[in-house]
């Protein structure tokens, strides 16, 4: 069966320096960071012409949720491991 590796805490908490060490090797180069996403797809989004903030982080994080479910999805398709890297801030990311 499939595991799904959480690195996860407080912003400076060192879940980018130091989470990784806790993870297998193999899977290192591709744990999928929500939290690089959702500030991307925030910037995106407002550069986009969208000028409400309240509305980027929504869209931004739509597509974080979107995206992990996808990669959930493929793992458990394809019998393989998964690392997320991010916050649990509100029910949807939970």
């Amino acid at each position: 069966m499939p595991a799904l590796y959480i690195i996860t805490g407080s912003n400076g908490a060192g879940k980018s320096s130091v989470g990784p060490d806790y993870i297998p090797e193999a899977l290192r180069s591709t744990i999928f960071d929500g939290d690089k996403l959702f500030m991307q797809k925030r910037s995106e989004f407002w550069n986009s012409g969208i000028r409400s903030p309240k509305e980027c982080k929504k869209l931004a994080m739509e597509v974080v949720q979107h995206t992990f479910d996808d990669l959930v999805q493929t793992a458990l398709t394809k019998n393989e491991d998964l690392a997320y890297e991010g916050h649990f801030t509100n029910d949807a990311t939970w």
